[in-house]
């Protein structure tokens, strides 16, 4: 048998071992990743026990013997739903001058642009302003944690 022949040889008998291995790392990332799920839904329901008490309390902010927490809102805006809502939004924006430079609008620039337009309404003392195209958006209150 060729050289190549026997190192070939020898690296199958090693594949059994390997085989074991990968199968014994895959186990454990599972374990890990369900570990991670199960301590995910613990914390959301700990988060949200908190933001309610902070809530109800009238209170936005807790310093507690292991750091500040505190609460903010975040606005989000979801994409136009239909074709029609679609047409709405992007006549909206060649109106404003602005569609070139925000057709490929990601989410991340569309709830920028749609907060910068609801803030300018705000301050014109417009509370019935909409962009059109999007409908109402979506306040989620998150808990932040600074460590002391």
């Amino acid at each position: 048998m060729s050289e190549m022949n026997l190192d070939m040889i020898e690296a199958m008998k090693g594949l059994d071992d390997k085989a074991r291995t990968i199968k014994e790392l895959r186990d454990k990332v599972k374990a890990i990743e369900q570990t991670k799920k199960d301590a995910s839904a613990e914390l959301d329901l700990k988060e949200d026990e908190f933001i309610k008490i902070l809530q109800e309390s009238n209170n936005d902010n807790f310093s507690s013997s292991v750091g500040k927490l505190y609460l903010s809102n975040r606005t989000s805006y979801k994409v136009p739903a239909d074709p029609e809502a679609k047409m709405m939004f992007f006549d909206f924006l060649k109106k404003e001058g602005i569609y070139d430079e925000v057709i490929s609008v990601n989410s991340a620039k569309l709830n920028s642009l749609a907060k910068e337009y609801h803030e300018v309404a705000a301050k014109n003392n417009d509370p019935f302003f909409r962009v059109p195209g999007l409908g109402e958006p979506t306040i989620m209150t998150t808990l932040n944690f600074r460590k002391t």
